[in-house]
């Protein structure tokens, strides 16, 4: 969903013609890696049978919510530029 929110976002300063180069955040990196981690911490819950399901619950929750400061750090970023964008026009 964050990175629908990412690509909507390009997409849309696109189509408005506004200045936009898309660039990584450390909190999307980190946001990458926690997914991954979550990922692997299934895989091996369910594929090798280890102990880790309250591990994987609370790291499901942490995940989410990074995911969702991920998504609104994006956002503030867009509006920020878009606004500089419009303000120097």
């Amino acid at each position: 969903s964050r990175d629908i929110l990412i690509v909507g976002g390009i997409l849309f300063s696109f189509a408005l013609s506004l200045p936009l180069t898309p660039t990584p955040s450390l909190l999307g990196k980190f946001n990458t890696f926690a997914q991954i981690s979550l990922a692997a911490g299934v895989l091996a819950l369910h594929g090798l049978q280890w102990p880790l399901a309250t591990p994987i619950e609370i790291l499901t929750y942490a995940v989410g919510a990074v995911t969702a400061l991920s998504g609104g750090h994006y956002i503030l970023k867009w509006s920020r530029t878009a606004f500089r964008a419009e303000t120097s026009v």
